[in-house]
């Protein structure tokens, strides 16, 4: 994009309550009011100046969800606490009723999902930096993994750090069940770069940025039902980005929790 919030797309996490003993139902089920992480508003301005390189980000620890002494309750933390918050006994790993998991995070390399739009902040990380002001930077992956994007510096592949990035595959068919054929997405990729709009003089931080190029590519995919929701960008935010946003700002807010915290108590309704 990036996405500049100014507009709105997201106005409340949606809250969800976990029925299984499943740690990644955890997330799901998360409060919006336990820490400072709020839903993502999402516009299609970039920053003055364009999307800027981003500086590699620091791996994040993985969030641990184990068990201690009662088996409706979890017990979330980034590192296990010496003693367990419930009944303040030693935490030995050998003797918990239910051994660390780790709860899935939302991010990753853009190399390990080819065909697919992915997402970043322009500056910082979304642990640290995410909030209803932040600026978002989206980007294309090719088959292989590549990442192609475009900002003030004009179309480029490969060329940034998308290592912890949140990434959407589109997918057809019926249902939007099947991928799509990896050979037509790079032809559809290719087709797209070659129009004559993508140089660095034809940026425009406000009507021709990097969420243009991903809408344009989309639109010229032409998979049912996705390629017109590509042609209006609030519609394409509210049908294909802010679904992934809502899971990432409960993952955030739990982090932030974690850290302020160090432990949270769920109980497992």
């Amino acid at each position: 994009m990036c996405f500049h919030h100014r507009r709105a797309l997201i106005s409340q996490i949606v809250t969800m309550t976990a029925t299984s003993e499943s740690p990644a139902a955890i997330v799901q089920s998360m409060p919006p009011t336990i820490s400072t992480a709020v839903p993502v508003a999402l516009s299609a301005r970039d920053p003055p100046g364009g999307c800027p390189t981003v500086p590699a980000t620091p791996t994040a620890r993985p969030v641990l969800c184990f068990q201690h002494c009662l088996r409706e309750v979890h017990l979330l933390c980034l590192q296990l606490p010496a003693t367990c918050p419930l009944c303040d006994k030693t935490v030995d790993r050998n003797r918990l009723l239910l051994s660390p998991s780790v709860i899935p995070s939302p991010f990753g390399p853009a190399s390990a999902s080819p065909c697919s739009v992915v997402i970043k902040p322009s500056k910082g990380s979304f642990l640290t930096s995410l909030t209803t002001s932040l600026d978002l930077h989206v980007g294309l992956t090719d088959s292989r993994g590549i990442v192609h994007e475009y900002d003030r510096r004009g179309l480029t592949v490969g060329a940034g750090d998308w290592r912890q990035c949140v990434t959407i595959p589109l997918s057809c068919g019926p249902n939007q069940s099947k991928a799509v054929d990896s050979n037509f997405w790079d032809y559809t990729l290719e087709v797209t770069e070659n129009r004559q709009c993508w140089s660095r003089e034809c940026y425009d931080g406000e009507d021709h940025n990097c969420f243009t190029f991903v809408l344009d590519f989309v639109r010229t995919l032409q998979l049912p039902g996705l390629s017109a929701v590509a042609l209006n960008r609030t519609h394409f935010c509210q049908q294909v980005i802010c679904p992934r946003m809502k899971s990432v700002a409960r993952y955030v807010t739990l982090y932030r929790k974690l850290e302020a915290d160090h432990i949270y108590v769920k109980k497992i309704v």
